[in-house]
Formats: C-alpha cells, structure tokens, sequence
C-alpha cells in the first residue's frame, strides 16, 4: 500500500508542478500551492481517505504537520508543509495526534520565488527529518527575486537522490527557464509548448 500511495503523492507533485509550468498566474502566494496540492493529494484514489487507530479516526493528509524533531539551532521543532501519515498507525493515542507525534510516510516542501539560500534550508530540513519519503518543490515565476545559484543547487540535490537520498525535487523555475518533474533525470529547459497548454484547475479540498 505504501508504494502506491508514494506513486500518488508524486503524480499530485508533477501535476502541480507541469500547471505552474503552463501558467505560473495561478497561484498568488506559496500557501495557494499548498492547498492545490492537498487537494490533488486527497483526490487521489491510491490515498486512503482515512487512517485508524483503536482511539481514534483521522486522514492521511495533514497541513502544516510537526517535524520528528528539531534541527539546526532551533529548539522546537518547526512544521512541513504537507505531510502524509503511515497507513498502519497502530497503537497511538490522541494526544499522539495532537502533538504531532504519529510516523510519517512523506514530507513535503513547497517554496514560491524564494532564494537558494531558502531551498537548500528547506532540503536540509527534509534531509535531517529521517521521513522515509521527502519532496522538495521548487517554483518561481518570471517576475520574482533574484534566482542565482538555484540552478546549480537543484543539481546538487538530485545527484544526491541518483546515490540514495531521500530528499526528491521537483521544480519549474520561469526566470531561469528551466524545470524537472519527479523521475526526469534532468533539468529540462522550458519551451513554448509548456506555455501553450490550456490548465483546467481542478476543484480543491477546503484548506485552512
């Protein structure tokens, strides 16, 4: 089961990233991305809808779900953006859920015209994380900050994912022209037949 819901949850990365590749104006701000892809994400059918444990029911899907621990000079531990639970919880209890300490199949970062400096926090992040599966998304449109040195970054990462990482990154970057979907073993340039394509927005999960 696991392997077909890591199938899913990469086929929902590739979906949003191959949109914003056609038309980058979708999404104003990062936290709009985050709600497509939750809603791509619990669409899916290889997803279950729910996960249960003797205590209690809840989905696979979360938002804004804690890391497993804190890394670098940070006490507490921040958030991922998305993250996907174990289909088989076992025995946890509620405040296992509240606190944010049930096992996780997925992570997931999302960044919207931010710098290098920004993706390479967030990969180690994910690296540092020991989530069996990460993803990293990385998006930028025609008009936004300076995107020196992701290029060469991107490519760092995913010669780490060709010797075992486990942090995958996915990215369509419009000011530098260049992208790659999860399972390319390269970065591709963008052409005019990115752009022609017409991108019907499916109808999204409530995301708060």
């Amino acid at each position: 089961m696991s392997a077909k819901i890591i199938r899913a949850v990469e086929n929902a990365i590739n979906r949003l990233v191959d949109d914003f590749l056609a038309n980058p104006w979708l999404h104003r701000v990062e936290h709009s991305l985050h709600c497509e892809l939750y809603g791509l994400m619990r669409a899916a059918p290889d997803i279950p809808k729910t996960v249960v444990t003797a205590a209690f029911t809840t989905q696979p899907v979360h938002k804004e779900w804690p890391e497993p621990q804190s890394h670098g000079h940070r006490k507490r531990r921040g958030n991922f953006d998305l993250a996907v639970l174990q289909p088989a919880l076992g025995d946890y209890e509620i405040d296992d859920f509240r606190y944010g300490r049930l096992p996780l199949l997925a992570a997931i970062e999302i960044g919207l015209n931010y710098s290098v400096d920004h993706l390479m926090s967030d990969w180690e992040k994910l690296r540092q994380s020991k989530v069996p599966h990460c993803h990293l998304v990385h998006l930028a449109t025609p008009r936004c900050r300076s995107q020196r040195g992701v290029p060469e970054a991107v490519e760092r990462v995913m010669k780490l994912e060709n010797t075992g990482g486990s942090v995958q990154i996915a990215y369509a970057d419009h000011k530098s022209g260049l992208w790659r979907i999860l399972g390319e073993r390269r970065v591709n340039k963008i052409t005019t037949s990115h752009l022609a394509r017409t991108v019907i927005v499916p109808p999204q999960a409530p995301c708060s």
